[in-house]
């Protein structure tokens, strides 16, 4: 008789604890991200940012667009880091990032200093969006890795929506003279709780081919010292490694450049584009005075009336 394997015997390569350490990071991440828009247009208004509802749109936009435009210069670095120094103390140090962000966008009353640190703190600093595929593909493991990715994007979805409606309901609960900072501690707790996982179940999965290649590299200089001609052994050892790093490049380019990626680039930024517009556009026409064609909804009705959308959507 053939028995098939239990489902319940499918599990990750290395256990579940890192999957609810890699979710509780996109949750952070997430909150950073999507709590905003109920409260942002309220928020430029109360702080002087604008002069009233009607005319919050662009500061409101700003604030959201400061995180992508602090991620877009220091994705590949990111990507860098992990390599170098490894995946789990990347991940920590953007959650770390994520933490702090919250909390300082809290306390700031200053359009420059609130985008600078949504900009460096929550953008820059954090990346966790080019650590998410490594970490899940490398926890999970091939055959997991689409069981694994439904949990991320999950927590992503709860977080998105929720946060709106936890950003409008705290907004200003604790007195207005930092009225974002409510809803900022909850982002807050949300990311020290993912410094904290991480550092408690996240495991370090970078390769090893690096070190391995580095001791492979030291006995092979040594034996080529020890070899009688040297330098020539050695001049075609550099030539080979140029001849590698081009090659890898090459390699890259052709990778980024082949059929469909582009295309889905194309298309990825795109939905980005529209998605996002939609996050800023429709906060801002339900916040608008009933003069200006808006609906005049206030922080709490606003944020219920994206959670409702957002239950809708998913």
């Amino acid at each position: 008789m053939c028995l098939r394997p239990r489902a319940s015997a499918r599990v990750p390569t290395l256990g579940w604890k890192p999957v609810i350490a890699i979710g509780w990071a996109n949750a952070a991440h997430f909150y950073s991200l999507c709590s905003i828009f109920s409260y942002a247009g309220f928020l430029a208004v109360d702080c002087g940012w604008a002069a009233d509802a009607d005319t919050a749109g662009f500061v409101a936009g700003l604030l959201p667009t400061a995180v992508l435009c602090g991620r877009l210069f220091t994705s590949i670095l990111w990507g860098h880091a992990a390599d170098r120094c490894g995946r789990r103390p990347s991940m920590i140090a953007s959650m770390v990032a994520v933490t702090l962000g919250n909390v300082c966008f809290g306390l700031t009353t200053s359009l420059p200093a609130a985008l600078a640190v949504r900009f460096l703190l929550i953008g820059a600093l954090n990346g966790w969006v080019t650590l998410m595929g490594l970490c899940v593909l490398e926890c999970a493991g091939e055959a997991m890795q689409p069981v694994v990715w439904s949990y991320v994007f999950a927590t992503g979805s709860v977080v998105a929506l929720l946060g709106p409606a936890i950003g409008g309901w705290t907004y200003a609960a604790l007195g207005p003279r930092f009225p974002a900072l409510p809803p900022s501690l909850v982002g807050g707790a949300i990311g020290a709780t993912a410094v904290a996982v991480n550092v408690a179940w996240l495991p370090e999965t970078k390769p090893r081919a690096a070190s391995s290649s580095a001791s492979a590299a030291t006995a092979s200089s040594s034996a080529i010292r020890a070899a009688s001609p040297a330098a020539a052994a050695s001049s075609s050892t550099l030539r080979a490694a140029s001849t590698s790093f081009s090659a890898a490049a090459a390699s890259s380019s052709a990778v980024l450049c082949s059929h469909p990626l582009p295309l889905v680039m194309v298309l990825r930024a795109a939905h980005g584009c529209a998605l996002f517009a939609a996050f800023d556009l429709v906060p801002l026409w339900c916040m608008a005075s009933r003069y200006a064609g808006g609906l005049a909804l206030t922080e709490e009705q606003l944020g219920t009336s994206l959670a409702a959308g957002a239950a809708q959507w998913e």
